[in-house]
């Protein structure tokens, strides 16, 4: 299942003409695995490696390993919500927004350290029923997403390279 967030537009930094971006560039010269039909890894959640894919540059099943960043910003609400991430150029339907990163532990250990610490926001994803993303102190800026009951964004479990990781995709135009 997916989880769901909310990214908001950042209106004052985005132009109608900006809805092109260098990643979207680089995807035009991928060929190959851009789609679950003709890649079976991409079905799975997998990226494609050097060792698993023999087209090379032209895959276009590499979003995380190519990802560069960009394109978001924290910025305080104004209200009870605290912080929230703001869009600074335009997102399509589909685009890797950023990735959730953070210090990968057990989860029974992140339960024993929630209890230890005194903090007022925690920030954390589940990558799976053993193992937790906790963002709090070595986080990125995707870590301030808020939940929405109207989401634009959702969080995918991929695999890369053996690891898992956390994809932040766009669910509509952002």
């Amino acid at each position: 299942t997916a989880m769901t967030a909310f990214l908001t537009q950042g209106k004052d930094q985005r132009t109608k003409d900006s809805d092109e971006s260098e990643s979207d560039e680089e995807e035009a010269k991928q060929i190959g695995c851009l789609s679950i039909q003709t890649c079976p890894a991409r079905a799975e959640f997998v990226e494609c490696t050097p060792r698993t894919c023999s087209l090379g540059a032209k895959c276009g099943n590499r979003r995380l390993q190519r990802w560069k960043g960009g394109g978001i910003d924290v910025r305080d609400c104004g209200d009870a919500r605290g912080f929230g991430l703001f869009a600074c150029r335009n997102f399509k339907a589909g685009a890797l927004i950023g990735e959730y990163v953070g210090e990968v532990m057990r989860a029974r250990n992140y339960a024993r350290l929630r209890r230890e610490r005194k903090e007022k926001h925690w920030y954390f994803m589940a990558l799976d029923k053993e193992e937790v993303v906790d963002a709090s102190r070595r986080g990125g800026l995707t870590r301030f997403l808020n939940h929405s009951c109207e989401p634009n964004a959702e969080c995918q479990s991929w695999t890369v390279d053996g690891e898992k990781r956390i994809a932040i995709v766009a669910q509509r135009p952002i």
